[in-house]
C-alpha cells in the first residue's frame, strides 16, 4: 500500500512539474530584412569604391570605432583610426583595382555578415608589373546606435601565402 501511495505521490509531483510554466525564453532576433541587407551591400560597394579610389579615410569610415581588421600576412589592426593608417601605408605606393563577388549576406537583429571572394590588382605607382591577388573575406557588421551598419570585424585571406606585398615601413 505504501508503494502505491509513494508512486501516486511521485507521479502527481512529476505531472505538476510538467504543467508548471516554463521559464520565459528570450525570442530569437528578428530575421533578415531587405533594408538591412541593402545597407550591408551598400557598405560593401562603398568599400570597393573607396579602395579603388585609394581613399583610406573612406575605408576607415565604414568601420566601427572599435572594429578589428585582420588582413592577410599582417597582424590584426584594431580601431578605425588604425585601419585608416594601415590603408594609407598599403595604398600609398600602389593603384588598386578591386572586384568583389559576394556569396551571401545575412542579418538578424543588430548583427549581420557578408562573405565572398575578391580579386585585387595592385599596380606600383612608380612603374612595374602589377601584383594579382585573390582570396576570400568575411565581414561582420553591427547596427550602430544611429541605425547605420558599420564593419565590426573583417578577415581577409589570400588564396596563397605571401600574395599581399608588405606595406612600406613607417616614415617611408
Amino acid at each position: 500500500m505504501r508503494s502505491i501511495i509513494g508512486i501516486t505521490l511521485f507521479l502527481t509531483l512529476l505531472l505538476a512539474a510538467g504543467c508548471a510554466p516554463a521559464e520565459k525564453m528570450e525570442a530569437p532576433p528578428v530575421d533578415t530584412t531587405a533594408a538591412d541587407i541593402a545597407a550591408i551591400n551598400q557598405n560593401r560597394e562603398a568599400y570597393v569604391a573607396a579602395e579603388n579610389a585609394g581613399d583610406a579615410a573612406g575605408i576607415a569610415a565604414l568601420y566601427a570605432a572599435n572594429a578589428t581588421f585582420m588582413p592577410p600576412d599582417h597582424p590584426a589592426v584594431s580601431g578605425s583610426a588604425a585601419v585608416q593608417a594601415y590603408y594609407e601605408a598599403r595604398l600609398a605606393p600602389m593603384t588598386p583595382s578591386l572586384t568583389v563577388n559576394s556569396r551571401e549576406t545575412h542579418a538578424a537583429g543588430d548583427i549581420g555578415y557578408d562573405a565572398g571572394s575578391f580579386s585585387l590588382q595592385l599596380t606600383p605607382k612608380a612603374g612595374g608589373d602589377p601584383t594579382q591577388i585573390s582570396g576570400n573575406y568575411l565581414m561582420l557588421a553591427g547596427r550602430q546606435a544611429d541605425g547605420s551598419w558599420k564593419i565590426t570585424n573583417m578577415i581577409v585571406n589570400t588564396d596563397a601565402p605571401g600574395m599581399m606585398p608588405a606595406p612600406p615601413a613607417a616614415g617611408k
